[in-house]
């Protein structure tokens, strides 16, 4: 299906650099002023040092910015990790701010006009289509987030419907420049939604302080519940019908970052996420176009979503979306396995494929541990097998970008065609042509199971944990 990209992108506000003038020009004054005749110079020297660190972090903020050229998804999976600083500063800072104005009395050792704009950057007591982050961080959300708490924070990442109204009617007389947010609300919803991601995207280098733990509790446990509704079996047209509207009621920011999100909670490549996504649309109870706009920014969210490296040399441009090579592919594997009964089977026909399957992926799972220890050791941090003679698959180049996930790179007959498939850190299958995960579930049966029958009978030696 055609996507439609004539929305697509993030708002461009967040671009900015974040300048505070009046930061740069307190601190010296304060610093100087922080004397031990001054009438309050713990009050001076601490107000000078929390100026100083809000300042450090918006320089943080701006290089990483610039260094990624404003893409989201650069800064989430390739970016130097600085948001978690950025936010465990501001966390801190209403209690600051009160401590600085209960003892700022008499002499007012502390300009109040800096008091002020100090203010300004208490984001954790701003109010985002009526909640705040102090609000999120006391919802309950074992086993999981209320719908009333998803659907405040869904709210969140939305622009007001009147805001969204008046955009749309520039829109039909042809005026393009229309501010939908102020560049402050578009700051946070960019750094909330890259504090949600980059946890699991860059696991080795992002530790989530533990003032910010109950924030990220919440964040994952939203952007999981969107997760589990593209993830999950077909709904209902009701259902359905309510998740798109949701989604494109949240232009730009919800779609964009579930499809930036989902990469990097699986520990999957943009292809099969771009895969998953096109999936459940030829899935769908409802016509294409109604996702066509939502699809678009899914897609633009996970393109990019890879660590530069996260792959050995010579392997990358297999993580990437090849479209032509998937229908080749897929067009190979229905050829090989001609009329297979399990391709029109009914579910309790299919329950003689899927017994043997859910035994092969249990017994991958003992030798999980092994099997990563055996490729890491590996030259080059990939092995090859191959299944057996004459057999659509030629070879197998096995490899992986983290622990959570195995990545299948599979070379079809003579060089025609290749195929990605990945097991997830769900322990499910992805990387499928979206039209064979549609309408050839059957086929899908097939292929995993020569697959892993190949894969656990090969000279890998695994062990079992």
């Amino acid at each position: 299906m055609s996507v439609d990209r004539s929305q697509e992108g993030l708002p461009h506000s967040y671009i900015h650099a974040v300048s505070q003038p009046w930061l740069e020009t307190s601190v010296t004054g304060y610093q100087e002023g922080a004397s031990e005749t001054s009438p309050a110079p713990g009050l001076r020297l601490q107000f000078a040092i929390m100026v100083t660190a809000l300042g450090e972090t918006n320089n943080g903020w701006n290089a990483v910015l610039t260094e990624q050229n404003g893409s989201l998804s650069r800064m989430v999976y390739q970016g130097r990790p600085f948001i978690q600083r950025h936010l465990e500063v501001r966390r801190g800072l209403p209690q600051f701010l009160e401590y600085v104005r209960s003892t700022n009395t008499g002499a007012q050792v502390i300009d109040p006009s800096d008091i002020d704009n100090l203010a300004k950057e208490d984001i954790f007591s701003q109010k985002l289509q009526g909640t705040s982050l102090f609000d999120i961080e006391s919802m309950p959300f074992e086993p999981e987030l209320s719908a009333d708490d998803i659907k405040r924070m869904t709210l969140m990442l939305q622009y007001p419907l009147s805001t969204r109204l008046r955009g749309l009617a520039h829109r039909i007389l042809g005026q393009k420049s229309f501010a939908y947010e102020t560049e402050e609300e578009a700051r946070l919803r960019l750094g909330l939604v890259i504090f949600a991601i980059q946890k699991f995207a860059q696991p080795d280098r992002v530790e989530v302080p533990p003032t910010l733990v109950p924030l990220h509790q919440r964040f994952t446990a939203f952007f999981d519940h969107y997760m589990g509704l593209l993830t999950s079996s077909p709904m209902s047209m009701l259902r359905e019908r309510s998740l798109v509207e949701t989604l494109k009621a949240g232009f730009p920011w919800l779609p964009y970052s579930i499809g930036c999100y989902i990469p990097a909670r699986l520990g999957i490549t943009p292809h099969s996420s771009v895969g998953l996504y096109y999936a459940r649309v030829e899935q769908s109870s409802l016509l294409n176009f109604h996702w066509r706009e939502v699809l678009g920014l899914l897609e633009e969210g996970a393109i990019h979503a890879f660590r530069k490296g996260n792959l050995p040399a010579g392997l990358e441009s297999y993580q990437h979306i090849d479209r032509a090579n998937d229908d080749r592919a897929y067009t190979l594997v229905q050829s090989y396995y001609g009329e297979h009964p399990l391709r029109d089977a009914d579910e309790e026909e299919k329950e003689e494929f899927t017994l043997p399957f859910n035994q092969l992926m249990d017994e991958l799972g003992d030798r999980w541990q092994s099997l990563h220890q055996t490729l890491m050791a590996s030259p080059k941090r990939r092995l090859e097998f191959v299944l057996q003679r004459g057999h659509v698959v030629e070879r197998v180049t096995l490899t992986c970008q983290n622990d959570q996930s195995l990545i299948f790179i599979l070379h079809l007959s003579a060089g025609q065609a290749y195929l990605t498939l990945e097991i997830g850190s769900d322990r499910r299958f992805y990387g499928f042509s979206p039209k064979m995960v549609a309408r050839d579930a059957g086929l899908m049966y097939l292929l995993q199971i020569d697959l892993l029958e190949s894969l656990l009978k090969n000279r890998f030696r695994l062990q079992k944990r």
